[in-house]
């Protein structure tokens, strides 16, 4: 009776009981009229039993076989989802950043036009703490290792994820799924055994490393389509240690753990610890590391103080800590820095920042002595820790002799003639250095009385804050050396001259370190065709030591004349930016007056905005400047380029330079421009009803260069799992081409609503120089 039931769900029972009445009906009226056209009565009677049959029969059968195939088509769908969904946990903790991915929680039903559905098969997958509910050892300082508050028994808490599928026909699919530790398996039930979906990453014999990653989540989620699940990693610290136990809480049997783990290996055993516990033991040097991951938020963690490495400063002189490389889960509030019994003559100042400042000036050590500071951090959760540098104040002397008899003294010449160098003080005060400008400073030591042919060396207090290179020289004819020294952050710095036994420091003060700097590179081009190079481009470098998003460029020739950016009927944009982790442009229809601010992301027709990595340069583009009327030449015309970025951490920054481009292949760029992605803009052509079902777009597309397009290839790749699924390489010739490209993903017996796609498109001209650009689509 329960199978019957499970084939006619309730509204179909009623369905069933509603013809079975009318029939009774018919017989009943039928019995008590007289007996003329009985014949008739009889041969409707048949025929409607007939259709009863015939229905029941495509209720009954049809209707629960074609489900069953969905249903099944589905089981097979979403072990491939949950199988992304282990490698978007790993990947989010390992990067520390934030992935997401979705998972098809239950199919859908096609409409009926005849006959009566059951209930829709809704999946389920929830969170889960599983045995102790935490992550225990014995050997490795977990609270070290993952920077998360204890639980219960010193357990860094985690949890396991479950999908649990809700089918009326498809029998396997009542076998539910678990994803624990990074184990992805199918439990044991009356259909067969344990099932491994998925191998385990947590334990690498062939590098004797182990990675835990403890998973923050109380998701509870259920019904059918896709759902979108967002997890972000933490951070967490490594230890290397000998011979150490690690609890894990898990489903799964100890033969299980011993088959991914163990199988073969000496040096590691997997044994039962109680239920739903198992002990990983391992012999011998084995590297721990942990990654916490959080579900929609960063997993709280105890922050790090981090005070930086060990220095030296000699005294009479100052140097500057580092704490900033301290880390917290969600951000740190309070910096404390303080001196453990320092020397007379010692103090620190700017002690509640990330970087203070200590001073030895006032110092007279009798020889090199140590100073502790400690750094206390404090976060936006309460919570607080401490870590130590150990700072060398070294004994400074002066006596005669450099090694041939001669007598002399050593100290360095102001500087402050370059370009981008300021010593509003002299060489005795400190000197101000705009690294947006002077990318590296050249340093003058000189000798008094001169002495020729002596060994001058160099030093800098802190080598985070850049190199002198060389690091020692040999005095000329004047008796003078030269280094240079290369900023590679923003703060304060000292660098030290030595020579003859005695010595000289020179403050600098590095600022516009952390910024876009102009590479000095303005080329012209002819962007329409009519031979006036009217065309700009140029290249700016991220040195803000994070990545950045350029969201607005303000563009203002001196030159009044020039009153617009008009790309005409040329396929190209009127601004364009190239970079490595998103390129941007902006088309205006019949262009833009002058001066302007260009939104990337909302003017015209756009793409978003630009992202750069730290290190990475990013090229723009602008076509055409005109007079109004017609392409003005841009050789010599100076033009005033504002950037507004914003840093990864946060906050909005802006850069402001003055391009003055020469004829292309001239001045610093020479050589050889970048294909231009002029156009890329998609059009949802997906198919989201009927059988079968695919996501689609058509792709319109523009490029150009400066010599020819040699060739010219378009992508499509699903987000959640990174397969590609389709691409096409248009016919293309000549200095600019364009077209409309369908790029169609594989058939599909679910809905596509909601899948996201990359669509790339790459161009390559005759020198073998590449552009490329992609944007980020979903089926709507």
């Amino acid at each position: 009776m329960s199978d019957q039931l499970k084939l006619f769900p309730d509204n179909q029972i009623v369905l069933a009981t509603t013809i079975i009445t009318l029939y009774e009906v018919i017989m009943l009226v039928s019995l008590r009229t007289d007996d003329r056209g009985v014949s008739e009565v009889i041969g409707a009677i048949l025929l409607f039993g007939m259709l009863i049959v015939a229905f029941a029969t495509y209720q009954a059968t049809v209707i629960p076989g074609q489900n069953t195939d969905i249903e099944a088509q589905h089981y097979e769908e979403v072990q491939d989802d949950l199988g992304e969904l282990q490698g978007t946990i790993v990947t989010a903790a390992e990067t520390g950043e934030a992935r997401s991915t979705s998972v098809n929680l239950g199919p859908s039903y096609p409409s009926r036009a005849l006959g009566v559905n059951s209930g829709p098969p809704s999946g389920q997958l929830r969170a889960e703490s599983v045995g102790t509910g935490g992550i225990a050892s014995t050997g490795v300082p977990l609270d070290e290792t993952c920077r998360l508050r204890a639980g219960d028994g010193d357990r860094v808490p985690t949890n396991s994820l479950v999908y649990d599928p809700g089918y009326n026909y498809y029998e396997s699919g009542e076998v539910s799924h678990r994803l624990e530790e990074t184990l992805l398996y199918q439990p044991k039930s009356s259909y067969g055994g344990e099932i491994v979906r998925n191998d385990q990453t947590m334990v690498d014999t062939s590098t004797r490393s182990v990675t835990l990653y403890p998973l923050q989540s109380d998701l509870q989620s259920g019904g059918t389509g896709d759902e979108v699940y967002h997890f972000i990693g933490g951070y967490g610290q490594s230890r290397t240690v000998s011979d150490a136990t690690v609890t894990i809480p898990t489903k799964a049997p100890q033969a299980i753990w011993q088959e991914q783990i163990g199988d073969g290996n000496p040096d590691v055993s997997v044994t039962n610890n109680g239920p739903e516990t198992v002990n990983i033991t391992f012999r011998g040097s084995w590297e721990f590391n942990c990654r916490p991951v959080g579900q929609d938020s960063a997993p709280e963690q105890v922050p790090t103080a981090d005070a930086g490495t060990n220095t030296s400063v000699p005294e009479g002189s100052t140097v500057e800590l580092d704490g900033a490389e301290s880390q917290a889960s969600g951000s740190i509030t309070d910096y404390s820095w303080t001196l453990d019994s320092p020397p007379t003559g010692i103090s620190l100042s700017n002690s509640n920042t990330a970087t203070p400042i200590l001073h030895a000036s006032n110092a007279n050590v009798p020889s090199d002595t140590d100073v502790t500071v400690e750094l206390t951090v404090n976060d936006t959760n309460g919570n607080t820790d401490t870590d130590a540098v150990t700072v060398t104040v070294t004994q400074t002397s002066s006596s005669d002799g450099d090694g041939d008899g001669s007598a002399y003294t050593t100290q360095w010449a102001d500087p402050s003639s370059q370009t981008g160098v300021t010593c509003p003080d002299g060489v005795n005060g400190v000197c101000t250095v705009d690294a947006s400008e002077a990318a590296t400073v050249d340093l003058t030591a000189t000798t008094s009385p001169t002495s020729v042919g002596t060994i001058i060396d160099y030093s800098v207090n802190d080598s985070g804050a850049g190199p002198v290179d060389p690091g020692e020289g040999e005095t000329g004819a004047a008796g003078e050396n030269n280094t240079v020294f290369r900023p590679t952050r923003n703060g304060a710095v000292t660098v030290f001259v030595a020579g003859g036994e005695s010595s000289d420091a020179i403050e600098l003060s590095v600022s516009n370190y952390a910024a876009l700097v102009y590479n000095e590179d303005a080329v012209t081009s002819d962007g329409d065709g009519d031979t006036v190079a009217g065309g700009v481009t140029f290249s700016v470098t991220n040195r803000f030591g994070e990545s950045v998003t350029i969201t607005d460029i303000r563009v203002a020739p001196e030159n009044s004349s020039i009153k617009n950016l008009n790309e005409g009927s040329f396929s190209t944009t009127e601004v364009s930016i190239t970079a490595d982790l998103a390129d941007a442009y902006v088309d205006y229809v019949g262009g833009t007056d002058l001066p302007q601010t260009v939104d990337l992301d909302t003017d015209g027709f756009n793409d978003g905005n630009a992202q750069l990595s730290n290190g990475a340069t990013a090229t723009f583009s602008f076509y055409e400047f005109t007079d109004g009327s017609s392409s003005v030449d841009m050789s010599g015309e100076d033009v005033e380029i504002t950037v507004t970025y914003q840093p990864t951490s946060g906050g909005t920054k802006t850069k402001t330079f003055t391009i003055t481009p020469t004829t292309s292949g001239g001045g610093d760029s020479g050589g050889n421009q970048n294909p231009t992605i002029a156009s890329l803009q998609t059009t949802d052509t997906s198919v989201t009803g009927g059988n079968p079902k695919y996501a689609q777009f058509d792709v319109d597309w523009a490029a150009s260069d400066d010599s020819q397009v040699r060739s010219l290839e378009l992508t499509m790749t699903r987000v959640n799992s990174g397969n590609e699924v389709d691409s096409a390489t248009p016919s293309v010739s000549g200095t600019r081409a364009s077209g409309v490209t369908s790029l169609r993903g594989p058939d599909q017996n679910s809905n596509p609503n909601g899948q996201q796609y990359d669509i790339t498109i790459i161009v390559t001209d005759d020198d073998g120089v590449t552009s490329s650009q992609t944007q980020r689509v979903t089926v709507s």
